[in-house]
């Protein structure tokens, strides 16, 4: 479900102008030596499962599932001698146009985005990383629905409804009509 989020989030951060690299996955490329980048990958242990909701039920989804992923975008300002504000200020900067298109994908795929942490990591686990990092972890929701492995729907039961008229029923004149109050 998350890789499925990854070239269109890459090509509606192209679109809004955002001129970092979107990878899927770890990168190959040391974090210390690499330039600014967004980096979108399924979060391990993060998936969930709750009860399906909504106005209308599908007999066939049995539970809603909770897709985790993750985005780290590692920001390094550019300048010599940039300080550390100007590191995190692009990263809230770039994390905004990924906040925002998250969202976006998740109501184009009539889904509802759960973000569950989002912030700067802290030093010691940017493995000396020269920027910063900040990591939103959100969950898409997904029906599991019961169908067959081809992705048929499977055998339902279909309700039967039996209508039965009487013929020695109260005339028309003592049925209530438009113009009649009840009290």
């Amino acid at each position: 479900m998350i890789d499925s989020l990854y070239v269109p989030l890459r090509d509606a951060l192209k679109a809004k102008g955002v001129p970092f690299e979107v990878a899927y996955g770890p990168t190959q490329v040391p974090p210390a030596v690499g330039a600014s980048r967004v980096q979108l990958m399924s979060d391990p242990g993060g998936d969930a499962m709750i009860a399906p909701r909504g106005r209308f039920v599908n007999p066939r989804a049995y539970v809603a599932r909770l897709s985790a992923g993750v985005v780290r975008i590692f920001a390094k300002e550019t300048r010599d001698g940039a300080m550390r504000r100007e590191h995190e200020a692009l990263a809230n900067r770039i994390a905004d146009h990924v906040h925002t298109e998250l969202h976006k994908l998740a109501s184009r795929l009539k889904s509802i985005l759960h973000v569950t942490r989002l912030g700067f990591v802290s030093d010691d686990t940017t493995d000396g990383w020269a920027g910063c990092v900040y990591e939103i972890r959100f969950q898409v929701e997904r029906s599991a629905a019961d169908t067959t492995w081809t992705g048929a729907a499977a055998d339902t039961a279909s309700p039967a409804i039996v209508t039965t008229l009487d013929a020695s029923g109260p005339v028309a004149a003592e049925l209530p009509s438009a113009t009649t109050r009840i009290q």
